[in-house]
């Protein structure tokens, strides 16, 4: 976050370092709730030093999430989406299930979600050799699907380039043994396409001001955009604000 005014105007003159009148790094204490700043407060201490205060933005994102975790609803999302097929299902087979909207609070409800033949996964959650550490998606691998029944790998499809085109699985509804872990996934036929914007801080430096040149502990890959992301239709009847 920026709130150094000379800062900001050699950010505009000098490099495109950001992006806009509406960049993330403009924000101000306002985009924060207020009962984040409160517990911020709450957690910090004041001295003499004034200005020469140096809090890390862990301590505000510690309360930011904190505050929204009884705020904010969740939706499904993938960020790099990897279509699997179920194959031992018929093309008209659908498990409806109820993903929450606040998985620690159930009575606030959640919003229907359907396995049918044809679903996403997420490119993070596969690997095409499998090991005692890794719990997502590998040849042979049991693996839970959120709110829906688990399904077993068959085959992991590869392009040329030996990219991960497509994955065909087994649905197994009574497994013998229990899944290591629950992944997120979406239905193709339940899947809104999204451009997905990913900020990471601003600076590699914890301390820019210590820095001979500021500019210099730039973070390249501050802000990467995801073109091909899939979230769960029912984002589109979420008012925002």
């Amino acid at each position: 976050m920026i709130l150094d005014s000379p800062l900001l105007t050699v950010s505009e003159e000098e490099g495109n370092y950001i992006y806009g009148f509406f960049d993330k790094y403009l924000i101000s204490l306002h985009s924060y709730t207020p009962e984040s700043i409160n517990d911020l407060c709450d957690l910090v201490s004041v001295t003499r030093r004034g200005n020469e205060n140096f809090l890390s933005i862990q301590l505000l994102e510690h309360c930011i999430r904190k505050d929204l975790d009884n705020k904010a609803r969740r939706v499904f999302a993938l960020l790099d989406p990897v279509k699997v097929v179920i194959e031992n299902v018929d093309d008209k087979f659908a498990q409806v299930g109820t993903a929450l909207h606040f998985p620690r609070d159930p009575a606030q409800g959640g919003y229907n979600i359907t396995l049918t033949k044809e679903i996403y996964v997420d490119r993070s959650d596969i690997r095409l050799e499998d090991n005692k550490d890794f719990f997502g998606f590998a040849p042979g691998k049991l693996v839970g699907l959120k709110y829906a029944s688990p399904v077993r790998v068959k085959q992991i499809l590869t392009d040329a380039n030996g990219e991960v085109t497509e994955l065909r699985v087994d649905l197994e509804a009574e497994p013998k043994t229990k899944p290591k872990t629950y992944l997120n996934w979406l239905p193709v036929k339940e899947s809104q396409s999204a451009i997905v914007n990913i900020y990471d801080y601003l600076f590699l430096s914890y301390n820019p001001n210590e820095d001979a040149d500021w500019k210099s502990s730039m973070n390249p890959n501050s802000l990467i955009v995801k073109t091909n992301a899939k979230v769960h239709k029912s984002i589109l009847g979420i008012i925002f604000g």
